[in-house]
């Protein structure tokens, strides 16, 4: 069993919440551009005004960095937690136990990661990735695909296909191979971690 499906499965009721709670401490800058546009939040996810328009500098990775804070924890809820990692990694073999806990982080960071670009990424764009998943495209079909999408979206009228892209790009969601479009191992990831923690694909755009 994977981090992801662990903590789906622990947290089911709850994951949106404290998803949603982490990525606003974290990421408190970014929430607090975005926040006076929120249309809607909940357990499908959040669905912000029409005028939010997705920029590459906006919406690129943030550089991953590891927390340093030696000072006592006060909140209830991660004292109880740190008591729980304690407790588990005494019974496991202190040969494995860095290789576990680096593990752990990683996946922790990946979340966090896909955490920020749930926030960020337009309901066509998980589409496509989706798309992808299931088979590769060339451009031409790409940008067939993107010229329907402009029809039904005036949100993308003056969008190039290049535009558009640039998120799932910036992630690292998806690559050009051999004249084709493909999802990245980490797109596939992505996905996964929507439909592990329960959020929806239905966003807006």
């Amino acid at each position: 069993m994977s981090w992801l499906e662990f903590f789906a499965i622990v947290l089911p009721a709850y994951a949106w919440a404290i998803a949603a709670i982490v990525v606003a401490i974290i990421f408190r800058p970014i929430v607090g551009k975005v926040l006076p546009r929120l249309a809607k939040l909940g357990p499908s996810g959040a669905e912000f005004h029409r005028e939010v328009s997705q920029r590459s500098t906006d919406v690129a990775p943030p550089a991953i960095q590891s927390p340093h804070n030696e000072e006592p924890l006060t909140d209830p809820v991660a004292i109880e937690l740190e008591e729980k990692i304690k407790r588990d990694l005494e019974n496991i073999d202190p040969k494995e136990k860095e290789q576990r806990l680096v593990r752990a982080l990683t996946y922790s960071q990946l979340n966090r990661h896909f955490a920020l670009a749930y926030a960020n990424i337009f309901g066509s764009q998980i589409r496509a990735l989706d798309r992808l998943n299931a088979q590769s495209i060339t451009h031409f079909e790409a940008q067939q695909l993107f010229e329907e999408l402009q029809k039904d979206n005036d949100l993308f009228k003056n969008w190039t296909l290049s535009n558009y892209l640039q998120f799932l790009y910036a992630w690292r969601f998806i690559k050009e191979e051999g004249g084709a479009l493909h999802i990245t191992p980490t797109g596939q990831n992505f996905l996964l971690f929507i439909t592990t923690s329960h959020l929806s694909k239905d966003r807006l755009h």
